[in-house]
């Protein structure tokens, strides 16, 4: 505890890192420049790879990551230029902004499904799989179930946030987590299942990778259908105000 007390004195002596501990919201997109930059790698990663070996395989997953990539960028970008204009007291609909955001990455969930859909179909057909050589298999099962905990954790703290964008972010991440479980268990059943198993691999592999592949396109209309309804009370809100200042003046008059 007293580690814990004296990093959360140090830290209310800079402004960015007492919010950092403090605010939630802006704490959840610093974090989340460091997946962005991830996401980039893994995807440049995959993508040379694919170049090399002319691997469609290679080409599905850097596009998967491209894809996350890409929503967590946005989003990053999104608050930056925010700050921008909070700086110039420019205030321009943020809240819409917001929801507007929530809903892009909804909708490239529902394009990343397809990927995801292809990745599972040339793991299964052409017994393309992930894989981790030696010890490196329990720290991938141990960063996994850490991943899928936190992501859970974490979206249910996400709820309490007006902030649309925080709650994009962690239901990203937890799209993320459900795909870690299927690379997981798809290089534990290479790692440790016999050859003489492959059929059952095969369909463990086939059930589960349906199973996420639904769970994430079920996400992502989610995310779709509740940004539309959020947009439509925003867009109410003035015309209801309008409506009450006509009436105000008929009354004066």
């Amino acid at each position: 505890m007293r580690i814990k007390d004296r990093l959360l004195e140090w830290s209310k002596k800079y402004k960015f890192t007492d919010n950092l501990v403090r605010n939630y919201g802006m704490r959840t997109i610093v974090f989340t420049i460091g997946s962005f930059a991830i996401s980039v790698a893994y995807g440049a990663y995959n993508f040379t790879l694919s170049a090399l070996e002319r691997s469609i395989w290679y080409g599905v997953i850097a596009g998967y990551y491209i894809l996350l990539a890409f929503m967590r960028g946005g989003v990053v970008f999104y608050h930056r230029k925010k700050r921008k204009h909070e700086k110039i007291g420019k205030f321009d609909n943020e809240e819409a902004k917001q929801i507007k955001k929530y809903r892009d990455c909804g909708a490239l969930l529902i394009v990343m499904t397809f990927a995801l859909s292809l990745a599972v179909l040339q793991m299964v057909a052409d017994g393309k799989t992930f894989s981790h050589r030696g010890y490196a298999i329990y720290a991938s099962a141990a960063y996994t179930t850490y991943k899928v905990t936190m992501s859970i954790i974490h979206i249910v703290k996400a709820k309490k946030q007006t902030d649309m964008t925080v709650q994009a972010i962690r239901n990203i991440n937890l799209a993320d987590a459900m795909v870690s479980l299927l690379t997981l268990q798809a290089s534990m059943l290479h790692s440790f299942g016999d050859s003489d198993k492959s059929d059952f691999a095969s369909k463990m592999n086939t059930v589960t990778g349906a199973i996420v592949c639904a769970l994430v396109f079920a996400l992502g209309i989610f995310m779709v259908v509740k940004s539309k309804k959020l947009l439509d009370c925003v867009s109410e809100i003035p015309q209801e105000s309008n409506n009450l200042d006509k009436d105000s003046e008929k009354e004066i008059l």
